[in-house]
């Protein structure tokens, strides 16, 4: 099941407290269309999972995984790399990578 680091749960647990959201909110990753009718990867804040969806509690913040993708997301994790740019003074990003089995 898709997975994240300890940092990226650290990094989310801080954006969901930036947003004034309860600790009680998981991340919820799902497929939605582009305005170029493509499907992307979405991530976002939600206060329970939809319908469907898959529950990863190995950290904090809770992991909420649209059914329609979490298989093919099974063996990745969700870790996050530096900012970037070239002066690196902007936010962390999130990237997909397979799972190290070192998610701790």
């Amino acid at each position: 099941m898709l997975q994240f680091t300890q940092t990226a749960a650290s990094v989310l647990q801080g954006a969901r407290s930036q947003q004034g959201l309860p600790d009680t909110y998981g991340v919820r990753v799902f497929a939605a269309k582009t305005a170029e009718d493509e499907m992307a990867l979405q991530i976002g804040f939600a206060e329970v999972p939809a319908e469907g969806d898959h529950v990863a509690r190995q950290h904090e913040p809770p992991l909420f995984i649209s059914g329609e993708i979490a298989e093919q997301l099974s063996d990745v994790e969700i870790d996050v790399v530096p900012d970037p740019s070239s002066d690196g003074q902007g936010a962390p990003q999130l990237v997909l990578r397979p799972q190290s089995g070192e998610t701790a």
